[in-house]
């Protein structure tokens, strides 16, 4: 869980967990010529919940937190640009995607860095 953002980044709810597999299979439908947008993934995901009678709605924050899930234990190399999110076993893909997100990180670490400085 992450302070101030505590809402969006608890750990997984166990309807969450149980979705897992839904929505893993939602995102290797697609790869990088036909990415899908987190928005759309939600939608889907809440149509499945409703037809299901499962009392949940998927916002795109806690679709990140599952996304986290994914990457951090290795499910499925889950990549992501502006275009959206894909799957790819693509080795040159993957190493941009652990680029930006080492330049992401490193950026907040700048933020983080230039706050101190008012302490």
């Amino acid at each position: 869980m992450i302070v101030n953002f505590s809402n969006q980044t608890h750990e997984l709810t166990d309807v969450e967990v149980y979705l897992l597999d839904f929505v893993k299979e939602l995102f290797v439908q697609h790869d990088e010529v036909n990415p899908v947008k987190g928005y759309r993934i939600c939608e889907r995901v809440n149509v499945h919940c409703e037809r299901e009678g499962i009392n949940y709605r998927l916002s795109e924050p806690r679709l990140r937190k599952m996304v986290n899930y994914f990457r951090c234990n290795s499910v499925i190399p889950l990549l992501a640009t502006s275009q959206g999110y894909y799957v790819t076993t693509d080795k040159t893909l993957i190493q941009l995607q652990i680029e930006s997100l080492c330049q992401r990180a490193g950026s907040i670490a700048n933020c983080a860095s230039g706050l101190q400085n008012f302490l």
